[in-house]
């Protein structure tokens, strides 16, 4: 409907928030720690696997009877 008024801008930017509340801080999902095996599958090899080996990235999982 054109009631003859001036429309006012457009706001953009801005917290996108549904109560108008603080943000919520981004928090990454908990998830168990890479064995080698994992780091294998995903793809990761060679130097890269033992970058991450000797960074301490991977945990090394015992096999044994």
């Amino acid at each position: 409907m054109d009631d003859g008024l001036p429309t006012p801008p457009v706001r953009q930017g801005g917290r996108m928030s549904s109560t108008g509340g603080p943000a919520l801080p981004i928090v990454a999902p908990v998830s168990a720690p890479v064995t080698a095996d994992d780091a294998r599958a995903s793809g990761l090899a060679g130097e890269d696997l033992r970058r991450a080996e000797r960074a301490g990235s991977l945990v090394r999982v015992g096999r044994g009877a």
